[in-house]
């Protein structure tokens, strides 16, 4: 099946992610941290009656590559829905990104990024007197830039991260399993949206 096949491809990624934190943490352990966030957007770009609603959880970590420069990806798990319709595609996430960091005040810290993630979801149709429906395809892509990124240092090892408005260029292209020829694209540019995390310096 299609879908174990992306599973089994998303735990291979999640491996190849931990060997290098692994790695990174023992190399480079005071300029890095990890983050795990909770994100809401919605795009009405492609109809005044049709909202999609995008909610995301992920977990990424980062590392110090230049002065208040770092380098980052992250895994996720997006529930990608409409107010008008009752299922909800679950889209596996790869994000890398690039995240800049600028003292304000105190503890209050700018931190602006610019990410571009890659995502892969199935659904399933079920059955129907005894025939199997197929399975509907998802390839998600996201371009974007967190300007209004703000983050507050508690410690020296804990942040909380706060991101607003998160504006990005969103496409979705979908396709049927039992129809090669149907496939379908939803381009939208989505600028309402927020999100919330923490961040662990290691």
């Amino acid at each position: 099946m299609e879908y174990n096949g992306a599973i089994r491809k998303m735990k291979k990624v999640l491996l190849a992610l931990a060997a290098v934190v692994l790695f990174a943490t023992t190399s480079n352990a005071q300029s890095s941290y990890f983050d795990f966030n909770l994100g809401y957007s919605q795009d009405n770009t492609l109809d005044e009656d049709y909202d999609l609603q995008i909610k995301n959880l992920s977990i990424g970590y980062n590392t110090l590559i230049a002065n208040d420069l770092y380098l980052g990806a992250s895994i996720g798990y997006s529930m990608v829905g409409a107010d008008n319709d009752n299922n909800e595609v679950n889209i596996f996430t790869l994000t890398p990104r690039v995240t800049y960091q600028r003292n304000l005040a105190g503890g209050f810290y700018w931190t602006p990024s610019f990410y571009v993630t890659a995502g892969y979801g199935q659904h399933d149709l079920g059955t129907a007197f005894g025939v199997d429906l197929g399975s509907m395809n998802y390839l998600n892509f996201r371009i974007g830039a967190n300007l209004l990124s703000f983050d507050y240092k508690f410690s020296k090892n804990f942040a909380i991260n706060l991101n607003v408005l998160t504006p990005y260029y969103n496409i979705m292209k979908v396709s049927y399993s039992e129809n090669e020829n149907f496939e379908g694209d939803y381009d939208g540019f989505v600028y309402l949206g927020g999100s919330l995390g923490v961040k662990f310096s290691l």
